[in-house]
């Protein structure tokens, strides 16, 4: 499936970002309109526990994106070194 971890972090990436983005709708539904969601006992609760889900999601998606980055950043170092020491290629 992952063949490294910079293609699981993109992935992880995508999937947070789509959970956030889920998860903002759920809890913009709970704060306007919780009466279209039914079996709701305490509509309070599961505010607080979707706007915690929400900021799980997006901490899992900077998470991503760090090492994304911070991985890019590392290839490009790599080959700058080795262009120095005359790999060449380009």
């Amino acid at each position: 499936m992952c063949s490294d971890a910079r293609t699981a972090s993109r992935g992880c990436a995508l999937y947070s970002a789509i959970g956030a983005v889920f998860m903002a709708w759920v809890t913009a539904m709970l704060h306007r309109q919780p009466f279209y969601l039914k079996g709701l006992d305490d509509v309070d609760n599961c505010r607080s526990s979707a706007q915690g889900a929400t900021k799980a999601f997006l901490f899992s998606f900077a998470a991503s994106l760090l090492y994304v980055c911070y991985d890019s950043e590392c290839r490009r170092r790599r080959v700058r070194r080795h262009r120095r020491a005359g790999g060449g290629g380009g």
